[in-house]
């Protein structure tokens, strides 16, 4: 675990923002990213009851109580260094209307994609603590969009949270799912537990919310999502991706400010 000194000016950044390595406040991938492939397949397959069939690739981690403590298989420092200049990731956001995972205008000028696992504590603490702020000063203003990416890397229970968020999604309440997840729920996984979850959000179906915990195709959906996190060169999580800029772990807010307003210059929405 490393320590380094914040950022000296986050709100106003002269170059491309990016968070280098070592990233603070995140879960690994574990134990290592060019392991993961197979293992979060099985994982996968394992744990919803699918058969084989396909090679792409994914990855695990041992288990992580969703609490803001570092365990095995998670990093956690103080801030970060200062922002340096990195290679933009591929354009991977979606910018679908009616996205139930998106929250923000289709053209926002900023889209920041989040990758993230139910049971990651650093995931609960973005959720918790710096999402509601972005949503505030830039979703409800049109200029960012943030669109949510499954990617359960800390096994059997991050697989069963991930697919029941999904369901929950099939009828219009990711949202509060993921609200009562990070509220203090990444233990409820069996099925009793995830329909009383998707009750508490207001799923009104839940005679279709047990049945779509079943669906291979939401199965694939999430399996799709992990697949991109990895082509995005991900190891981590939280992780993003803002405008194609990396950003590794739950940073202080003034760090996602720092790329937000910098991208918003380059659009000329300053």
């Amino acid at each position: 675990m490393t320590h380094s000194p914040q950022p000296s000016d986050p709100a106003a950044p002269q170059a491309p923002v990016v968070v280098p390595p070592p990233p603070p406040a995140r879960t690994r991938f574990f134990p290592a990213v060019a392991l993961l492939g197979t293992a979060l397949i099985i994982a996968l397959f394992a744990a919803l009851g699918t058969s084989g069939g396909d090679d792409r690739d994914g990855g695990t981690a041992a288990p992580a109580p969703a609490e803001d403590t570092a365990g095995e298989g998670e990093s956690r420092s103080e801030g970060g260094e200062a922002p340096e200049e990195e290679d933009e990731r591929p354009d991977l956001a979606r910018r679908t209307a009616g996205d139930p995972f998106a929250i923000g205008a289709v053209d926002a000028p900023v889209v920041m994609i989040e990758y993230a696992d139910f049971r990651c504590g650093y995931c609960g603490q973005f959720a918790r603590e710096t999402k509601p702020e972005l949503i505030r000063s830039y979703v409800e203003d049109g200029l960012l969009r943030i669109e949510w990416r499954h990617t359960p890397v800390l096994g059997e229970e991050s697989v069963a949270l991930a697919v029941a968020s999904h369901a929950a999604a099939e009828q219009d309440r990711f949202w509060e799912f993921h609200d009562a997840v990070y509220g203090g729920h990444a233990t409820a996984t069996d099925t009793e537990s995830l329909v009383a979850l998707a009750r508490q959000a207001g799923v009104v179906d839940l005679d279709r919310f047990r049945a779509d915990l079943d669906s291979r195709e939401i199965q694939r959906a999430v399996l799709q999502d992990v697949q991109e996190a990895l082509t995005a060169g991900f190891g981590s999580t939280p992780s993003f991706l803002v405008n194609g800029r990396m950003v590794i772990g739950a940073q202080p807010i003034g760090w996602f400010e720092a790329i937000i307003d910098d991208e918003l210059r380059k659009s000329g929405h300053a």
